[in-house]
């Protein structure tokens, strides 16, 4: 028996808001892509149902039913995405409705296990303290908010949302898996051509992504395999050169869309670029493209790797770099250069910036992580880097042991690491020492770590693991015995008492670098962590930590120089100096201060809070809040150009919170950058004073309180959130300027990647990959591994166009029943698909 009119328009209406896929999606797991692709604070459910056209190009959810509806279901959907919940509203938790709830903020972690509840596809979780102060799960419907109300349910269990659901919206748990069924019978109404191109995309994703070989894509064995899934799939398999010409059309296809992406972006378009040679030989230049998409989601994405022909000079690299900006039609949305401080980027930069109207000394921004590079070389080598670095390229095997035993504990323990991974029989025996250490013959064994030449984490991690294994490596020193004059004699590497001394005094200089290199090398765009864990703002923090360890350490050489060597002392001046030098080289542009003033978190109470702890001056403090002050202004002036705008003026007390204080060096290091409370210290009584002046949104964030701001502990690693969440509707003009900022990343760790990933493309059997191929196919990756582009668009044009041509053979089917298109509906299935076509 047919449903009612009402329930048949609802039936309708539910399966139409699905895309119509060739076959039905399971249950997403834990490593599920549709999983954290959404920006939070945004609820998204499927399109309205009262726009057709968009249904063809909104995919089918993925989904798991729990049957029973009195057990407690958790979903965290800002922390996951299903298909069918892409945002199309934003919650408003200013409304007086919503007083006293919030989104919760979850760890991935906490995904994988827990069912996903179908009342999540039709609006989103919200939690609210309870008397007993833990936080009650609540729910809020789509529908309802479409329709002007606002209906947030307790949601500890499901049963009183699906009621509503049905009784209020005619939308029930057995007409989602109706929608489901009708979705097969639809797919025999699809075109053959379809199918294919589908298969298609799905085939250069799985080159792209895994490395896979040309030979490898057509192999016989491949073919034999797939062979035996029928007719259909052996035709589709390309022959070696039309593999090639897929990925390349891919890459064309793809570019546009991410193009779309970079236009249509909240923020400016910031790049890093970086040299690579390639094992085959090639000089490629990896530019890597930030910006905050129109969703309000960090991307990072590879935009090309141009060949580099003849000398590196700077003009040769603002060509190429020149020549992708215009290929992509960003000319007037360049935001910063996120580059290493190598004299060829100072040129390219100053040609950039002249040819895009930009103040080069502005945008100009040295990465974090080769600056940090310099800094602790100065640490480790002292004075004669560059001499020492000479020295051993021009030295044969035996001088280079000479030349490290200078070096004091370090190079004498590089000589022995470097001495025992020579000869599988010297790791035997050193593996046998680490057993008779254990009186344990099964014991696992550690292997040495060999550090790669000068490179300061390579020592680091070589100094970290020797003083792990301090008695093997001493007992294997006591067993050696020299076994031919000819041989090199490690007796003069042997490590003492001192020595060792020296290596732990190393390993607690080092292991600040180490903290903040890792937090600044992270692509900012994390669950939980959007515009953290690599951006800019991160750098200003960075270094005060640093300065603040160097001082430490300083000041107990100082109370204790009996414990020191010499050696020692002068390597810690001589990287204080050296970072100091790097620090007055961020004053060139204001937009480091800039960057953590606009940190709701932080403002420029950072600047009075925790520089009082470096030390920095008063004229320090006030120059630092002068820069923040002459980029709005700057940013402004940029503005007026292109826009209307207007600003606001009003003012709150701030609050004052003190930053904890610990000895413990990990502690410390998060205190620097996840302290939440830096508020102001201005009393109720300057702040009225200030009141007369205010007359910007500037002045007004950072006035305001935290309170006043909606400022809590969920947005410390997430400003992005915040800024999507209230600044965009507090301060519009100002949030244009925060995006740009929080774009831009504190180093150029990916275009590092890139090489990493290109590097795996070329093996010795692919030596003879040309350029155009190595970047068509690392785009593609990246494109992929960074939800960028991934050809879905493509197909959903084409499958867009195939249901226009269902609906209109279903059409010219009432109008002429006897001239229906077989290719496109079957007879047996018209009536069905004439319940689900509006």
């Amino acid at each position: 028996m047919n449903s009612p009119p009402r329930k048949v328009r609802k039936i309708t209406q539910a399966t139409l808001a699905f895309q119509l896929t060739p076959k039905c999606s399971k249950t997403p797991g834990k490593g599920s892509p549709e999983l954290a692709t959404r920006p939070k604070g945004c609820i998204s459910p499927s399109p309205s149902t009262s726009n057709p056209s968009a249904l063809a190009s909104t995919p089918i959810p993925s989904t798991e039913v729990d049957d029973d509806d009195d057990e407690e279901e958790e979903i965290d959907t800002r922390n996951t995405v299903l298909a069918s919940t892409r945002c199309t509203f934003t919650v408003p938790l200013h409304r007086p409705e919503l007083s006293g709830y919030r989104r919760c903020f979850r760890s991935n972690r906490r995904l994988g296990g827990n069912k996903i509840s179908w009342i999540y596809l039709h609006g989103v979780e919200l939690e609210k303290r309870g008397p007993s102060g833990k936080w009650i799960k609540h729910w809020i419907c789509r529908y309802c908010h479409e329709q002007g109300r606002i209906k947030v349910m307790n949601a500890q269990a499901s049963t009183n949302c699906t009621r509503h659901l049905n009784d209020q919206h005619g939308i029930g748990l057995e007409r989602l898996e109706e929608s489901v069924q009708a979705q097969g019978r639809i797919e025999g109404f699809m075109d053959e051509h379809l199918w294919e191109e589908r298969w298609r995309e799905d085939y250069v994703n799985w080159i792209a992504k895994d490395d896979i070989t040309l030979s490898q894509a057509t192999s016989p064995h491949l073919q034999r395999l797939l062979a035996r899934s029928g007719p259909k799939v052996t035709n589709l398999l390309p022959q070696r050169s039309s593999a090639r010409r897929w990925l390349m059309d891919a890459y064309e296809q793809r570019k546009p869309e991410v193009a779309e992406s970079l236009h249509t972006s909240l923020s400016d378009v910031s790049l890093s670029f970086d040299g690579w040679s390639s094992p085959n030989g090639l000089s490629l230049l990896g530019v890597v493209a930030h910006w905050i998409d129109k969703d309000c989601l960090l991307r990072n994405a590879l935009i090309g790797m141009p060949r580099l022909e003849g000398q590196h000079s700077g003009e040769k690299i603002a060509n190429a770099v020149s020549a992708l900006i215009r290929d992509y039609g960003i000319q007037r949305k360049i935001g910063a250069f996120v580059l290493d401080n190598a004299a060829n980027n100072d040129t390219a930069v100053e040609i950039l910036a002249q040819e895009f109207g930009l103040d080069p000394a502005q945008c100009r921004l040295r990465c974090w992580g080769h600056t940090v590079n310099l800094v602790v070389k100065a640490l480790l080598f002292g004075e004669g880097l560059a001499a020492f670095q000479k020295e051993l390229s021009d030295a044969g095997d035996d001088e280079s042991f000479d030349i490290w035993r200078r070096q004091h504990a370090i190079g004498k323990l590089h000589n022995i690491v470097r001495y025992i991974m020579r000869s599988d029989q010297r790791i035997q025996m050193f593996n046998e020492a680490q057993r008779d250490i254990a009186d344990d013959i099964t014991t696992f064994c550690y292997r040495l770590v060999k550090d790669t030449g000068i490179r300061w984490n390579s020592v680091y991690r070589m100094i970290a693991r020797a003083l792990l294994l301090e008695n093997p490596i001493r007992s294997y020193c006591r067993q050696w015995r020299r076994q031919d004059t000819k041989a090199y004699d490690l007796s003069q590497d042997f490590l003492f008492e001192g020595d060792w001394e020296e290596l732990r005094h190393y390993e607690e200089l080092l292991l600040p670098f180490k903290l903040a290199t890792e937090r600044l090398e992270g692509k900012g765009n994390k669950l939980s962590l959007e515009g953290s864990h690599g951006a800019l703002w991160e750098v200003l923090p960075a270094f005060d930590f640093l300065f603040m360890m160097l001082k430490i350490r300083a000041d107990d050489v100082s109370k204790n120089p009996d414990l020191f060597v010499d050696h020692y002392r002068h390597c810690i001046n001589h990287g204080f100096e050296k970072l100091k030098e790097y620090y007055g080289k961020s004053d060139h542009t204001r937009l480091y201060r800039a960057a953590i003033a606009l940190h709701p978190c932080y403002r420029n109470d950072y600047f009075a809070n925790a520089w009082a702890k470096v030390p920095r001056s008063r004229s320090e403090i006030k120059n630092a809040q002068n820069a923040v002050a002459a980029c709005y202004t700057e940013f402004l002036s940029t503005l007026r150009k292109s826009e209307n705008f207007s600003t606001g003026s009003h003012s709150e007390p701030a609050t004052d919170t003190s930053i904890k204080e610990t000895d413990d060096i990990y502690a410390q290091f998060d205190n620097f950058f996840n302290t939440v409370r830096r508020n102001a210290t201005i009393s109720a009584e300057r702040c009225k004073k200030k009141r007369k002046r205010e007359d910007s949104e500037l002045d007004r964030f950072l006035e305001l309180s935290l309170e006043d701001l909606n400022v809590t502990d969920l947005y410390k690693n997430q400003p992005i959130a915040w800024w999507r969440d209230f600044g965009q509707r507090m301060f519009p003009t100002l949030a244009k300027l925060a995006f740009k900022l929080l774009a831009i990343p504190g180093m150029s760790a990916e275009c590092e990647r890139a090489f990493s990933q290109a590097k795996r493309m070329i093996t010795d059997e692919r030596f003879n990959l040309k350029q155009d191929v190595i970047e068509a196919g690392q785009c593609l990756k990246s494109w992929l591994i960074n939800k960028v582009a991934n050809g879905q668009k493509a197909w959903d044009t084409l499958q867009q166009v195939q249901m226009e041509n269902v609906r209109e053979s279903v059409s010219a089917s009432k109008e002429s029943p006897g001239r229906v298109d077989t290719d496109m509906v079957s007879a047996s299935g018209l009536d069905e698909c004439l319940v689900f076509i509006p």
